[in-house]
């Protein structure tokens, strides 16, 4: 997983997508942790970290999140 969040991260900024948003698989427990509070952010500059440190998904073990591409 953190391989794909890091070359999927990696492949948006050299594309030049301007923004990227965290979202969550909708269960109670994603919602309630930090997956939660980083999706509660909306679209961020992709050259931005979100709340939880985290450039890319996992944020972490068993983290089911997909960090996607916002161009606006």
């Amino acid at each position: 997983s953190r391989a794909y969040g890091k070359a999927s991260h990696k492949y948006y900024k050299e594309a030049g997508v301007p923004k990227h948003i965290w979202l969550t698989v909708g269960s109670k427990q994603s919602q309630e942790d930090i997956c939660g509070i980083n999706e509660a952010q909306g679209p961020i500059p992709i050259n931005q970290a979100f709340k939880s440190g985290d450039e890319h998904e996992p944020a972490h073990v068993n983290c089911k999140c997909n960090v996607s591409p916002v161009s606006e």
